[in-house]
């Protein structure tokens, strides 16, 4: 149950830092087009 928990965990983690990548390069942008 912890190997299935950890690899869960690791899904979501490489899911979520795709997402987290591009909102964080929009707001780059953001600050250079203000």
């Amino acid at each position: 149950t912890l190997l299935y928990v950890a690899v869960t965990r690791a899904m979501k983690i490489l899911a979520i830092n795709p997402l987290v990548i591009d909102i964080m390069q929009r707001f780059k942008d953001g600050d250079r087009v203000a």
